[in-house]
């Protein structure tokens, strides 16, 4: 997992802006002694895509300073992880939201025995997912969301589309293409 940083886009805290659409940043936190990522499900009560699978992380708030502190922020928010023990090794490829929001996703190992502790005014529950069952290829199904047949990931009986679907195939494909090589 270490060599990951290697894959990704530097930790730059330079960000283009997309006009009309507001700045956000999530935290793909993946736990590195088990090479498992950590996702969240979302509860009801959220303003947006409630009840869906997705990464800790919001909108950025100025009193942040830069998008790192609103993913180092978010995170801590919605599971209880602190920065310092997430170790931030790069950046995936921006995404827009069609709730008009302009995604910066980062990617942290986080120390093993690290506590998750979801928020419930956030979080509904929290899973984990072994990197290796993400990239079996049997796992990404097709499926119907808000009226449109899109790709999905299927892990256990979560289905992980949308936005939290292209960035996580955004990290895996990455990782397919560095152990190819």
């Amino acid at each position: 997992m270490e060599q990951l940083q290697e894959i990704l886009e530097p930790l730059s805290l330079h960000v283009e802006t997309k006009p009309n659409f507001n700045l956000a940043a999530v935290l793909v936190p993946i736990f590195k002694d088990d090479n498992k990522i950590l996702f969240t499900l979302r509860t009801q009560i959220v303003s947006h895509h409630k009840g869906q699978v997705s990464f800790p992380g919001g909108r950025f708030d100025e009193n942040d300073g830069n998008i790192l502190e609103t993913a180092y922020r978010e995170t801590k928010e919605e599971v209880g992880i602190s920065k310092e023990n997430i170790k931030m090794i790069g950046r995936l490829n921006p995404m827009s939201t069609i709730s008009n929001y302009y995604v910066i996703p980062f990617v942290g190992l986080v120390e093993k025995d690290t506590q998750v502790r979801a928020n419930n005014l956030e979080v509904e529950h929290y899973f984990f997912a072994p990197i290796s069952d993400l990239m079996n290829p049997e796992n990404i199904q097709m499926g119907e969301f808000d009226g449109m047949r899109l790709p999905y990931y299927s892990y256990s009986n979560y289905k992980i589309w949308g936005v939290t679907g292209m960035i996580l195939s955004d990290l895996l494909n990455r990782l397919k293409k560095h152990s190819s090589t």
